[in-house]
């Protein structure tokens, strides 16, 4: 007795997003590894791309682990596929079922397609430290703007930011530059 089983998985809008953000990352020669591809989204969820994920801090900043899961469900069905990158990390690039499986979503990324751009052309080319800590500055924004905190609310942002990453200390300059060139574009109060 020969057993078939069929499997027919439909993406969720979030996987659409996923998905989209890897093609036009690959469209502008940015391949995304797996940190680029948990903080673009993160970046796209405050920036009001209605994405479900939920983000907690983590090693490298803000993390959702549903990200992975649906990076690896995506690869599974030929969505995106994996060449791997630098050191045994991933690079993500389209796959051959994109079209096929991004269509029933289509309607929903034109209607974000505006914030899916702009994010995706600012943070698409920084690499995973950078990224790293742009999206761990904006957590502890987030946090610190939510606790009222008084001002200058940049020192307790970086207050907060030094204590979960006591490594960037070193590099105060180079974390307060970045810090500064956010708020410059209003990503983050000043």
């Amino acid at each position: 007795m020969k057993v078939k089983i069929e499997f027919d998985w439909s993406l969720s809008p979030e996987q659409a997003v996923l998905a989209e953000v890897v093609k036009r990352s690959h469209e502008l020669k940015h391949p995304l590894g797996r940190t680029a591809l948990q903080k673009i989204p993160y970046f796209l969820k405050r920036h009001g791309v209605p994405l479900s994920y939920s983000f907690d801090l983590y090693h490298y900043g803000p993390f959702c682990q549903e990200i992975l899961w649906d990076a690896e469900m995506l690869a599974s069905m030929g969505v995106i596929v994996d060449k791997g990158g630098y050191n045994g990390g991933s690079s993500y690039e389209v796959g051959e079922s994109f079209e096929a499986r991004v269509t029933e979503h289509r309607e929903f990324l034109n209607e974000h397609a505006d914030n899916i751009t702009a994010v995706v052309n600012l943070l698409s080319g920084l690499d995973a430290s950078t990224l790293e800590v742009a999206a761990t500055i904006d957590y502890f924004y987030r946090y610190v703007s939510a606790s009222d905190a008084p001002s200058p609310r940049k020192l307790a942002v970086l207050e907060r930011f030094y204590e979960a990453k006591p490594k960037y200390k070193a590099k105060q300059k180079d974390v307060e530059r970045l810090y500064d060139q956010m708020a410059a574009i209003g990503m983050v109060g000043a």
